[in-house]
């Protein structure tokens, strides 16, 4: 866990750097190694959304030296696959619209973009992302 702490102080500032280590006494993690190193975290929870379970992307993070190499994505695809074993109905995700690399990864890997207010408003909620502006989901 020190490792992933490093890596969330390495990647992460402000407000997300402090919600990313807070939360992890209550979400899951993934991790990305290369080498014995870690490169790579994914932080998710389970929540109910729309009536089902949904799996909650809550931070995502790749150190710096190896971002575009695919890393982010086979974080989110490997989350996906604990989320099918748990039985859930979404994948949903969430980001700040100034935030273009995360925005591509999610619409690469499939994610719809949220545009009517309520569902916004629903999956601001789920995924506690009051500072974020970008939400998507995934049916699963």
């Amino acid at each position: 866990m020190k490792a992933v702490k490093t890596l969330i102080r390495e990647v992460f500032t402000g407000g997300d750097e402090y919600w990313a280590l807070r939360d992890l006494r209550y979400t899951e993690v993934l991790i990305a190694e290369w080498c014995g190193r870690l490169i790579g975290f994914l932080e998710y929870y389970y929540t109910i959304l729309w009536g089902e379970l949904a799996g909650a992307i809550y931070y995502l993070g790749v150190s710096r030296q190896y971002r575009r190499r695919g890393v982010a994505s086979r974080l989110v695809l490997a989350a996906e696959e604990e989320f099918r074993s748990a039985g859930a109905a979404y994948s949903i995700a969430s980001t700040k619209s100034s935030n273009v690399a995360s925005r591509n990864l999610f619409r690469k890997l499939g994610y719809v973009e949220a545009r009517d207010p309520v569902m916004v408003s629903e999956l601001k909620r789920a995924l506690y992302a009051y500072e974020d502006d970008v939400f998507f989901y995934k049916r699963l």
